[in-house]
């Protein structure tokens, strides 16, 4: 028996009961395993995401691989749907891409990294057709991309990847990156990449600025009819393209350990000490350094989420 606040007396409801009602970890568990799993059948009847979240986390069970290959097939679903998702349902599908970002995290990660970095890798490449699929101006599932890339940044210290093969699919992956999905690959897979690799990254991007344009690059922006107005844009986007990659390039170099450069951090700052390795980098541009002596910090603008063409 229990007296509240108000006088009033509350019988055979204490404090311990009320513990023992609470929604949480221990008191689940304390249900059984069998009560438990005729709940979880119960609370996802009719719930094609969470009974599909049940059935990889049995997959799972059986190893990386086994979940690994679910996976596959979930995006095979995702890259055939077309079907416009309300923002009424915006939510919840979020939660069940990064329910997947989760389970690659890790369910395979752990074991087998080169196949954890590839299906994150073929999660980005979902992303046009995701996006295409829903309004995200709140920016929820450009959130979860990022997630994705954020795993991948973590998975990059233990990848045994040829360099040069590496560079040269963050490069293309790059010139198709209409909505910034794989905007951090660089910094995300510095280490991976080794000197080597981001060589090769900047060869490919100081190639492509002096290359005549392609049939690929002007199939970008073949919804624009003016032919002088396509070239113009296919232009100036491969150029855009090729100039973030070289700085994003000798950033890295620069610093001591992969991480994020500032245009895809907000409140990120170059310290003086990284001024003068940048500088040796005729690729970066000078602009971007001016101010950053010894006695201040330079603040360099992050990135905007805005859509915009490859």
């Amino acid at each position: 028996m229990t007296t509240s606040a108000c006088g009033i007396t509350v019988h055979g409801y204490g404090a311990e009961t009320v513990a023992r009602k609470t929604l949480n970890k221990e008191n689940l568990a304390a249900l059984g395993a069998e009560t438990l799993a005729d709940l979880l059948l119960e609370v996802t009847r009719g719930n094609r995401a969470r009974q599909q979240r049940l059935r990889l986390e049995l997959s799972a069970r059986a190893g990386p691989m086994d979940v690994a290959r679910d996976i596959r097939k979930r995006f095979a679903q995702l890259r055939r749907a077309s079907g416009f998702i309300s923002w009424q349902r915006q939510r919840a599908f979020a939660r069940e891409l990064s329910d997947l970002v989760d389970l690659i995290a890790t369910r395979v990660a752990p074991d087998a990294p080169g196949e954890a970095f590839d299906l994150l890798w073929t999660f980005l490449q979902l992303a046009p057709n995701i996006h295409e699929r829903t309004d995200d101006s709140n920016g929820v599932i450009g959130g979860v991309m990022d997630d994705a890339m954020a795993a991948i940044a973590d998975l990059a210290p233990r990848l045994d990847l040829d360099p040069g093969a590496l560079a040269d699919r963050i490069f293309e992956a790059l010139r198709d990156n209409g909505y910034g999905e794989f905007d951090g690959a660089i910094p995300a897979l510095a280490e991976a990449l080794g000197s080597s690799g981001l060589e090769r990254l900047k060869t490919l991007a100081k190639a492509a600025k002096a290359a005549p344009l392609t049939g690929a690059d002007l199939a970008r922006y073949d919804f624009v009819a003016d032919e002088a107005r396509r070239s113009t844009l296919a232009r100036e986007g491969r150029d855009r393209t090729a100039g973030l990659i070289l700085q994003d390039v000798p950033i890295c170099r620069a610093m001591s350990m992969p991480t994020w450069p500032a245009r895809h951090m907000p409140e990120h700052v170059l310290i003086p000490e990284m001024r003068s390795s940048l500088m040796a980098d005729a690729a970066y541009p000078p602009a971007c350094l001016q101010g950053a002596h010894s006695s201040q910090r330079l603040h360099v603008p992050c990135r905007s989420s805005t859509k915009r063409p490859s």
